[in-house]
C-alpha cells in the first residue's frame, strides 16, 4: 500500500509545493481533500445522469465533473505558487484564475450547446451538484486555525 508521501504525489502528479520549513501548503491540502472528496461524488452525478439521460447525460456529467476537479487542482496550485511571492500576488492570481474559470466555462458552453452528445442542463447540474457540495465538505474543516495558526481560543472562562 502507499504511504501518504506516496499517495500526495501522485495525486498531484509529482507535484509538491511546500513552504521553507518542509510544511506543504493550505491551498493544495485543502484542494487535494475537495478532490479526493469529489471523485465519489463524481461518480455518484455520472450513475445517476446516465441514469436519467443516456449517453448525453454521461458525457455531460464527465466533463462537467472533471471541469470541477481540474479547475479545483489548477488553481490550488497557482495560487499556493503565488503565496510564495506575496499575499498581493496570491490574490491577484486567485481573482485572475476565477475570471479565467467563467471565461473558459461561458465559451465552452456557447461552442459545446450545439453538440449531440451535450445535454447543457446535465452539465450544469454536475458541475453545480459537485461544485457546491465539495466546497460545503471542505468549508467545514477550515476554521480559523488554518488562516491564523498561532491563534486559540482560550479556556478561562470555560466550565
Amino acid at each position: 500500500m502507499w504511504s501518504e508521501k506516496e499517495w500526495s504525489n501522485t495525486v498531484w502528479v509529482g507535484i509538491v509545493l511546500s513552504s521553507d520549513n518542509g510544511v506543504e501548503a493550505v491551498e493544495v491540502v485543502l484542494a487535494r481533500r475537495m478532490v479526493l472528496l469529489g471523485i465519489p461524488l463524481s461518480a455518484i452525478v455520472v450513475v445517476v445522469s446516465t441514469l436519467g439521460w443516456g449517453s448525453r447525460g454521461l458525457y455531460s456529467s464527465l466533463i462537467g465533473s472533471a471541469f470541477v476537479l481540474l479547475n479545483l487542482s489548477l488553481s490550488a496550485l497557482a495560487i499556493a505558487r503565488a503565496s510564495k511571492v506575496s499575499t498581493v500576488a496570491a490574490m491577484a492570481v486567485a481573482m485572475s484564475s476565477f475570471i479565467f474559470d467563467l471565461l473558459f466555462l461561458t465559451v465552452f458552453v456557447v461552442v459545446a450547446h450545439g453538440f449531440s452528445f451535450m445535454n447543457i442542463r446535465v452539465f450544469a447540474f454536475s458541475l453545480i451538484i459537485v461544485h457546491i457540495v465539495v466546497t460545503a465538505f471542505a468549508a467545514r474543516s477550515v476554521s480559523g486555525r488554518v488562516a491564523y495558526s498561532g491563534l486559540f481560543p482560550s479556556k478561562k472562562g470555560r466550565k
